[in-house]
């Protein structure tokens, strides 16, 4: 078995069992290793169908910030992406929430989710960058 099967299959489980934050990390890092458009396709219908679905696990922003600036140190973008996602989901007009989750979204190989990132960035805070 692969290592993106093992995670695939883990996605799957987390999933089936109503942890959409752990699916979704799951789902990411099966797809770190595939080629670049398998990797959008997978990766986009992932976070369409769990992003969603992702309830704060932090307690404030700021603590969810902090996490995911220290797993992106980790280079743990999955984890990172999860504090992320936690963020624009409880306090939407938080542009650099929204510009971080765009660079990990260009880095995992995804311009449209990305721009639309940047493009709510910007709405928020034109002067942003």
């Amino acid at each position: 078995m692969t290592v993106e099967r093992g995670e695939e299959d883990r996605a799957g489980w987390h999933e089936a069992d109503g942890d959409a934050a752990a699916a979704l990390a799951d789902s990411v890092r099966a797809v770190e290793t595939l080629p670049s458009g398998e990797r959008r396709m997978r990766l986009r219908a992932a976070i369409d169908r769990l992003g969603p679905r992702v309830a704060s696990a932090f307690v404030s922003a700021e603590d969810a910030r902090m996490r995911a600036e220290l797993a992106l140190r980790r280079g743990d973008r999955a984890a990172a992406m999860l504090a992320l996602l936690s963020i624009v989901r409880g306090a939407r007009a938080d542009a650099a929430a929204h510009a971080a989750l765009a660079a990990i979204y260009q880095s995992l190989g995804l311009p449209r989710l990305a721009g639309s990132e940047w493009s709510t960035c910007l709405a928020i805070d034109p002067a942003y960058g």
